[in-house]
């Protein structure tokens, strides 16, 4: 019984999933910029990100594997998306905003 119903709400979160991105187009004049972390360090340090270069607004970030991010910015620009796949973590005394 237990696993007809975690088969079920597996099957209806894949499929509200599947829905929201097929309801966002890709266009081919999408160029968010992507910035990969180059190093651990704080998110507002030149010398963490490959280029010297912050994310800024619109930014697709990656932190990659066995990299450490600490993002300490009072920041209400958008970054268009983040894929961890080391570590992000925030500062106490800072933080994004989360819309």
């Amino acid at each position: 019984m237990k696993f007809t119903q975690t088969r079920r709400a597996n099957l209806a979160i894949s499929l509200l999933l599947g829905l929201t991105t097929a309801a966002v187009p890709a266009t081919a004049g999408d160029k968010a910029t992507i910035v990969r972390s180059a190093q651990s360090g704080l998110w507002s340090a030149p010398a963490s990100w490959e280029g010297g270069k912050v994310p800024n607004a619109g930014a697709r970030v990656q932190i990659r594997p066995g990299h450490r991010i600490v993002y300490d910015l009072n920041s209400d620009q958008a970054i268009r998306g983040i894929h961890v796949a080391g570590t992000l973590s925030f500062a106490t005394d800072k933080g994004p905003s989360v819309n």
